[in-house]
């Protein structure tokens, strides 16, 4: 047999009878005076409490002992329980099997008597199982079986004894207590609570009445003094307390003797039943059709593609399909055999049927043979009521890099929700467990997951050496995972009154940015979303509001249709719990309401408030509303809150005048910007593109290749002697140098074996996607920021974050083209995956990383050092990191964020073509040489290239992608259509293109090695510069073109109006001459912007004044701006520099070094040092400045200043700052004051 015989099975399952080992002489003979119920009141009601969850074992094993042995009349204290269980815990080995909780303390079951409570024990994924038994005898109730529909009866019966005591004890659906400890000697048990627990238990003939509960429904559950008699020679695991937890105490009242039995009784009961009345095969079949559909309506969260079903039998709950380029998933159904299995839920389970078993080595077998086979699973999802599963099979059955994953279809729909879960990283996880060097603790697929999920998929120990074996609990972190998960889905049940029946719902916006949308309490119907039909609900625990969404807009595009539904259904959840906050208090608000929203052709209103009766509010949208929703004010937002709370207070019948509602909104929508629907004028090429090409979500560099890149890194680099600790800097620039040329030697090896063509595709995709993602996030910040008025420093460092995880996935993305362009086959490479393009992301990412801390080092002015953790990790303990980069970053982005909340206005405007075109002829005409030399450096005018790119986006817009494939003698045809020479169209594409060459690290010729490193900045030879990829096929070369990144070029080539771009980025001595001349005149103009501000600001000022004027010399320069001010006899002399944002790691050191005081390595004075040497020359020559100023000389206070044009990182490295008084940019210069 393929399979190991390792099982994960209930503890219980794997013990022996009571009397034989969980019955010491001593505990039974004290039991034996005291009262049974009593006794079980005592211990039963420990049941009850979250705390004492991980202590379940021994708690089923004290009551069982209970039932056995307690035949007296006395009475039970708190003591006596105490002593009980510290004596089981210093003598029973039941204590030594107790595991962390591995589920919720107590589940939610859907039904049709609504949500009821049921208590997990340790049984996990009840709640699961007791839907499938549910659902199967509410198939064969409606097949006309009789004994179906009293079984059902019997056993809803007993759940709401269960959902009754919950509500008893106050608890509520999902609750857990993940503190609660396994395996402790001594339980926190209170003196005075305790024993009102136990009084949750007991029921009388009068609670069933009120519960509606016939005594007789019960009547299967109830343990006879035969059967209690018998429990001493019974398996603990499978004990008849198990299947009959109810003890009668009198006639009309009993006690649940074993809560969280409940749901255990209710599944054998089920499987009993239905083998006694003959209809076990219609029970099988439906069991199997439960598991089999969860996967089925999760599917699409797992991206799983089909494949040709050339291999599939005809077996119904099998399924095989990629995840991945070469990727395989073999989705198969192995079900418990019920007729075989009476008692099954708890015995030990036989392995999968020989059928399935030899299934999955067929299939696997047939997958490894295909010629792209790379990776691939099989997930076997575990059928049956409840038994354990497998966790393994032999490895040496199947393809290398084949895993199995057991599954029960509960774990796999949880993991499906979890928004860091794909197939791709749970296989990279299984790969870890593999891992002969670093041995991980056989576990669980889930619980691996869990494991890493807690560890932010960070895959190895940093302080543990390489090699060291990893030990981990074998279920904590499983447990941990679905609770997190089912307290994050919340899924129940809510019933419509607008319809018969209850709803199944689960929160809609599970893994939310921001800290105030956290406790969502908005729910989607799972029914009507299944139907893309839009209907929520905004649930608290005083207000059910029900929203209805149809779409019957005739006037606009299907899919425009759908996004205008969703657009109305985000706002509905996100301002109808702000509308509840702020209006609770002053009015009675309806517990429930239903809003039918529907959109109309009427062109009189915005908003039509129709009320269909009190409690069903109809209300509809015209065009109007959206074109007001169009205007950089929120005007449609404010209409659309305002009429939810006009329809919010019909059923009040309160009183409404316009003057009240402008009153209530104003809190709620306190700014202009505040609003969730965005509807903005087409700002470019690019938002026509995107709005009609489907992207996937973007890829970013994943944590857990990090990770395996990181262990064992410094060790494996073969430079002697490196050992854990700091090595000296001239080790550590070895370290990284060669650390650099081992994961370039592995990029090229990756790129090496993919087809050029499709991995360069894959990177411009993913990169618009991401100019896409980036795009969003800035056009929306204005809102965000509104929305989220109590957390503005969170909405401004969570954009950060997430800019900075796109800024170096983007960048990664373009260097993979660069480099695939040179090193990917062009004749049989595979088709490049989603595992290539992340684990290509990532290296680079590192790759650059590693340079980057290459240049802190080498600087030596930074305070970077290397540390080789035990692990071989390089660490990096940077004052640089945390005193320099980080906080100039988080202020450039700060001072970005800032410009984006000022343009959004501007994202509303329709552009006026005339004006547009007036303005560029007006620019034309200030920036003439500019253009003149770019026509120049590229063989035709600017407005050519643009018109270019308005052709080549038609092309993309009429196919639905963001990336034309075009040969080059269409390309040169549309050259050619826009008025250019041939001769014209060749040296134009040239000058756009990047070209093959044997080897990405050897420069093109006429170039450096600094026009292609990817950390440099402005590079000549990098695809912002050059966005055409020129791609061989014999004498029919073709091009790739990403229109996006054709546009996002232009538009950073139009920096160089501003003297922003280096002239080191063109070729032409036009264009270097030009950028050179504007940078001297931009510098001479800050200066006088400077003064100009510091005028308004009320000082005085004079520009450019000679050093010779000031007691210096010629060769002292002058000093760009001096300032004073006679009140303060203050002066400032002040050094403008106009200066290149720094945007990366090498650009911030180069600037650093630059203006470091000491010598630079060119022995050049750096300008600190020069500004340094004239305020030396006018501290010694007084006189002058006092002359020049008019302050007495015996008064002045002189203060050295560098003002700069925008932010820099200079002020944030303390040896340049030590040699200023005052460090500012232009927009700072109130504080001189």
């Amino acid at each position: 047999m393929p399979f190991d015989k390792k099982l994960i099975t209930n503890v219980l399952n794997q013990s022996n009878n009571f009397q034989k080992e969980f019955a010491p002489t001593s505990l039974s003979k004290r039991l034996e005076k005291f009262s049974k119920i009593e006794a079980l009141k005592a211990v039963g009601g420990l049941f009850t409490r979250p705390e004492f969850h991980a202590n379940t074992l021994r708690l089923e094993h004290l009551v069982h002992l209970i039932m056995i042995y307690c035949n007296g009349t006395a009475k039970v204290t708190h003591k006596n329980v105490k002593d009980w269980l510290e004596f089981l815990a210093n003598t029973s080995p039941c204590i030594s099997q107790e595991d962390p909780i591995e589920d919720v303390f107590v589940s939610n079951l859907e039904s049709y008597h609504g949500n009821l409570m049921v208590f997990e024990g340790i049984w996990t994924n009840n709640n699961y199982f007791l839907s499938a038994i549910i659902n199967a005898l509410s198939q064969c109730t409606n097949d006309k079986i009789t004994e179906a529909r009293e079984n059902l009866y019997s056993i809803f019966s007993l759940l709401r004894l269960g959902n009754e005591v919950a509500k008893r004890a106050k608890l509520y659906r999902n609750i857990a207590n993940l503190k609660s400890s396994p395996n402790t000697t001594k339980l926190p048990l209170p003196p005075e609570e305790f024993k009102k627990w136990g009084d949750y238990l007991i029921f009388t003939q009068e609670d069933l009445n009120s519960l509606q509960i016939p005594f007789t429904s019960l009547s299967a559950f109830f343990i006879s003094e035969n059967q209690i008699n018998k429990l001493k020679e019974e398996k603990s695991g499978n004990s008849s307390l198990l299947s009959h937890p109810l003890i009668k105490i009198e006639d009309d009242t009993f006690i649940i003797s074993l809560l969280p039995a409940i749901g255990v009784a209710a599944r054998r009961f089920a499987l009993s039943s239905a083998l006694r009345s003959g209809f076990i095969d219609s029970f099988q079949k439906y069991i199997d059709e439960y598991h089999f559909q969860i996967f089925l309506n999760t599917s699409h969260l797992l991206s799983l593609k089909p494949i040709s079903q050339d291999i599939l039998t005809e077996n119904p709950y099998e399924r095989i399909a990629s995840f991945d380029e070469g990727s395989y998933a073999h989705i198969i159904l192995s079900s418990v055999n019920l007729k075989n299995n009476e008692a099954g839920i708890m015995d030990v389970p036989s392995p999968p049927p020989a059928l399935i078993t030899n299934r999955i080595i067929e299939v696997s077998k047939n997958l490894s043979e295909q010629s792209n086979f790379r990776k691939g699973i099989t997930i076997i999802l575990h059928g049956g009521l409840g038994s354990g599963l497998y966790t393994s099979l032999n490895a040496n059955t199947f393809d290398k890099n084949w895993h199995i994953i057991p599954l029960t279809s509960g774990d796999l729909e949880l993991l499906a929700y979890d928004s860091d879960f794909f197939l791709l990283r749970l296989y990279r996880l299984l790969e870890r467990q593999r891992d002969p060097k670093n041995p991980l603790m056989p576990t669980e697929p889930l619980n691996l997951y869990g494991f890493f999920k807690e560890r932010n998929f960070d895959l190895y120990f940093d302080n543990e050496p390489s090699g060291m074996p990893v030990l981990f609990s074998p279920c904590q972190d499983q447990g941990v995972f679905r609770v997190k998960m089912r307290q994050l889905l919340n899924k129940h049940l809510l019933r419509d009154p607008s319809l018969p029946q209850w709803l199944p719902v689960q929160r809609k916006n599970l893994f939310p940015y921001f800290s105030d949308m956290k406790e969502g309490k908005f729910y989607v119907s799972l029914l009507d979303i299944s139907q893309q039909r839009l209907r929520g609900c905004y649930e608290n625990n005083e207000y059910k509001w029900w929203v209805e969404i149809n779409n019957t807009l005739n006037d606009f595009q299907p899919s425009s249709q759908i996004q205008l539904s969703w657009l109305l259904f985000e706002a509905f959840e996100f301002w109808i719990g702000r509308i509840a906050e702020a209006i609770k208090s002053e009015f009675h608000l309806p517990k429930w309401i239903f809003f039918n929203i529907t959109y109309s052709n009427t062109e009189k209103k915005e908003i039509i408030l129709n009320p269909k009766s009190p409690q069903q509010i109809n209300i509809e949208f015209s065009k109007q509303f959206f074109e007001k929703c169009q205007q950089p004010k929120n005007e449609g937002e404010r209409l659309l809150v305002e009429t939810l709370i006009k329809g919010l207070l019909i059923p009040s019948n309160s009183k409404i005048n316009e003057d009240l509602i402008g009153n209530l909104v104003n809190p709620i929508i306190p700014e202009g910007h505040a609003r969730h629907i965005h509807m903005f004028q087409a700002q470019s090429l690019s938002d026509f593109i995107f709005n009609s090409a489907p992207l996937k979500k973007p890829r970013l560099c994943t944590a857990e290749i990090t990770s395996l890149i990181d262990n064992g890194f410094a060790f494996n680099l073969g430079i002697p002697n490196i050992s854990e600790g700091q090595p000296s800097n001239e080790t550590a620039l070895k370290l990284l140098y060669k650390g650099m040329d081992v994961l370039w030697e592995t990029i090229q090896k990756r790129l090496n074996e993919l087809d050029r063509k499709s991995v360069i595709i894959k990177a411009l995709k993913n990169h618009d996607a991401i100019l896409k993602e980036r795009t969003q996030w800035e056009r929306t910040a204005s809102s965000l920021q509104a929305c989220h008025t109590s957390e503005k420093d969170e909405v401004l460092n969570i954009s950060a974050n997430q800019e900075a995880l796109r800024a170096t996935s983007a960048v990664s993305s373009r260097v993979i083209v660069e480099m695939a362009i040179c090193e990917s086959r062009t004749q049989n490479g595979r088709i490049c995956g989603d595992d290539d393009l992340d684990f290509l992301l990532t290296y680079i990412a590192k790759f650059i990383d590693l340079s980057a801390h290459y240049s802190e080092i080498k600087s030596g002015i930074l305070g970077t050092n290397l540390f080789v953790l035990p692990s071989g990790k390089m660490n990096f303990k940077t004052d640089f990191l945390e005193n320099v980069k980080t906080p100039y970053i988080q202020q450039l982005y700060s001072r970005n964020f800032d410009s984006h909340v000022e343009e959004y206005p501007s994202l509303y405007t329709d552009k006026n073509l005339n004006k547009e075109k007036q303005k560029v002829q007006s620019t034309r005409e200030e920036h003439a040489n500019f253009f003149k030399a770019m026509e120049i450096e590229y063989s035709v005018s600017f407005e050519t290239l643009g018109a270019l790119a308005g052709l080549l986006s038609e092309e993309v817009i009429k196919q639905k992608k963001t990336i034309l494939e075009i040969s080059e003698k269409e390309l040169l045809k549309i050259c050619v259509s826009l008025g250019m020479t041939e001769t014209q169209s060749h040296q134009t594409l040239k000058r756009l293109s990047l070209e093959p060459r044997e080897q990405w690290k050897k420069p093109p010729s006429e170039h450096k090695e600094g026009d292609i490193l990817p950390w440099r900045n402005q590079r000549k030879y990098s695809l912002i510069s050059r966005p055409f990829i020129r791609l061989e096929d014999a004498n029919h070369p073709i091009y790739l073109i990403s229109i996006p990144g054709f546009e996002q070029s232009l538009k950073y080539l139009c920096q160089a109006i501003a003297g922003t771009l280096a002239a080191d980025l063109f070729y032409s001595d036009d264009m270097k001459k030009w950028i050179g001349s504007k940078i001297g005149e931009l510098g001479l103009a800050f200066n006088a912007e400077v003064s100009e501000r510091l005028k308004e600001l009320d000082f005085h000022t004079q520009v450019e004044v000679p050093m010779t004027n000031l007691g210096g010399k010629k060769k002292n320069g002058d000093i760009d701006v001096l300032a004073s001010k006679k009140e303060t006899n203050t002066v400032y002399l002040i050094e403008c520099k106009r200066l290149i944002t720094s945007k990366n790691t090498e650009e911030i050191v180069r600037r650093l070094t630059e203006y470091a005081p000491d010598q630079n390595p060119q022995g050049k004075r750096s300008p600190t040092q020069k500004h340094l040497d004239r305020i030396a020359v006018i501290k010694n020559n007084l006189d002058q400045i006092s002359q020049t100023t008019g302050i007495p000389k015996h008064k002045l206070q002189i203060k050295s200043c560098l003002v700069t044009s925008g932010v820099t990182p200079i002020p944030f490295q303390k040896t340049i700052k030590d040699c200023f008084d005052f460090i500012l940019n232009f927009d700072s210069l109130e504080k001189l004051m």
